[in-house]
């Protein structure tokens, strides 16, 4: 398969190929030089779709002002649109996945999710949505697009320098808990490493949650709750 715009770099395969002067590879009615590989083996960049063209047309191989057969076909496709994808920030060294969105994703077509100089294959989930693995790497931030392993282009998620980043952040850690068991409403400071790396976080106590403050990198704060049926505070916390 390839785009209307053309220059994808195909591989034909077959038997008994001369390494022949006017080597070409024959896209329906279009034709397009060859380079010689082997006796099985030549490639080809494939040409603009045209106006009246079908979507599939069939490849052929001349040399010498012979042409040989064949019942492969080559597929012009619709380029994938890509609007959005989320989340835009990772964890270094935890596995998640990121949602991309956007039309004309196929299972036949080899996409990949780039970060920085990263590749990592996408999975198709239908045609507006995809995901892929984020990767394990040291904090920073990565230019982030799709692109095509066979088509020689990439896809931007949408315009503009800062829409494309994608943060990869340290892990944020707790190491310490302060608070006055029993005062209903009250506050409870937690102190830990990497709290403003994260762009939400909330105290759990048990099965009850609120909404933190982070006041420092490593120092937050949460109103504590109360629970009814126990009447007393679970003080386990842990922060996503």
């Amino acid at each position: 398969y390839g785009y209307p715009d053309g220059g994808a770099l195909i591989l034909v395969v077959g038997r008994n190929f001369r390494n022949s002067t006017g080597l070409k590879c024959i896209f329906g009615e279009l034709s397009v030089s060859a380079t010689f590989l082997s006796t099985n083996s030549v490639s080809c960049v494939s040409p603009p779709h045209r106006e009246k063209m079908n979507a599939n047309v069939a490849v052929r191989l001349a040399s010498e002002g012979e042409i040989g057969s064949s019942w492969m076909y080559f597929a012009y496709v619709d380029q994938p649109r890509v609007t959005s994808f989320n989340p835009t920030f990772g964890y270094s060294g935890q596995g998640a996945t990121i949602t991309v969105r956007g039309s004309g994703f196929r299972p036949m077509l080899q996409l990949m999710c780039a970060f920085g100089k990263l590749h990592i294959q996408a999975t198709v989930i239908d045609t507006s949505t995809m995901i892929c693995d984020i990767p394990r790497q040291p904090p920073g931030v990565f230019h982030f697009r799709i692109i095509d392993q066979y088509a020689l282009f990439a896809l931007a998620p949408t315009d503009g320098d800062s829409s494309s980043e994608f943060h990869i952040i340290p892990e944020s850690s707790i190491y310490s808990v302060a608070s006055d068991v029993g005062q209903v409403g009250s506050i409870t400071f937690a102190r830990g490493t990497n709290f403003d790396a994260l762009e939400v976080i909330s105290c759990r106590f048990g099965r009850l949650t609120t909404s933190a403050l982070v006041m420092t990198d490593s120092l937050l704060s949460c109103p504590k709750p109360f629970d009814e049926e126990t009447d007393k505070l679970r003080m386990t916390i842990s922060t996503y």
